[in-house]
């Protein structure tokens, strides 16, 4: 097991960055809650720690995908919440990850997918180079 690390950036929709936004972490696709956090006055978070595969995986070909996936969920009030699935973290690698809140017209939340990484496809419940 390792560890790689997110830092998650929160801006409105004139690139203003927000405050006091909160930030859950969860696992993906299984949606257990790993992490809670909350943005700076600069609409940044600390360097969240995450669990990965070990390095080794990422430089050989193997049966375990060399990258662990994430959820990032952010709500704010007066603003839409909004979520992203399927983040790719790498062992001994920050992320960085700007997520754009919009003004809020109804109560749903945004959902958008992130599709699996390009390097590798899944195939059979092994990962592919």
């Amino acid at each position: 097991m390792d560890h790689g690390y997110l830092i998650i950036y929160v801006e409105d929709e004139k690139h203003t960055p927000l405050h006091l936004a909160n930030i859950t972490i969860s696992s993906y696709p299984q949606k257990k809650v790993l992490q809670t956090t909350k943005t700076n006055p600069l609409g940044k978070t600390k360097k969240i720690k995450l669990p990965t595969p070990d390095i080794s995986h990422s430089f050989h070909h193997s049966p375990t995908c060399p990258y662990a996936t994430y959820n990032v969920k952010v709500e704010l009030d007066q603003f839409q919440i909004e979520e992203v699935w399927n983040i790719a973290i790498f062992p001994q690698t920050t992320s960085r990850l700007t997520i754009p809140l919009h003004t809020r017209k109804n109560q749903h939340t945004h959902i958008k997918k992130l599709d699996d990484h390009k390097l590798f496809m899944k195939k059979e419940d092994s990962y592919v180079k």
